[in-house]
């Protein structure tokens, strides 16, 4: 599992998560934007959904389950199986809760 908020940052990163994507310690990965473990390729993509589903509640992968890359530490990439749900908190805000787990060969 990991958590991030409104402006694209990681909160916090489950032990599991940290394993499958190469960290050692929320350290390295909690206070880095969310783009760091999206491969470059798809960043831009990213960046505009995001954008619309704060400004319009655009939402087609909420709640869904996809395949997708995930960016490691050390450059490599992983296919992940990656579900999100959107959380509101206080004062207007939301996290984003991306459920991760290594896709079946």
């Amino acid at each position: 599992m990991i958590a991030a908020d409104d402006e694209n940052l990681i909160l916090a990163a489950s032990r599991s998560a940290l394993d499958l994507l190469g960290y050692d310690e929320q350290a390295q990965l909690v206070g880095q934007r969310i783009v760091a473990i999206i491969p470059t390729r798809y960043r831009q993509a990213h960046i505009a959904g995001f954008t619309l589903h704060l400004l319009v509640g655009r939402s087609p992968l909420i709640g869904k389950t996809v395949v997708v890359p995930a960016l490691r530490r050390d450059g490599s990439e992983v296919v992940v199986e990656l579900t999100v749900r959107s959380e509101s908190v206080p004062q207007g805000r939301k996290v984003f809760l991306a459920e991760l787990r290594e896709a079946a060969p």
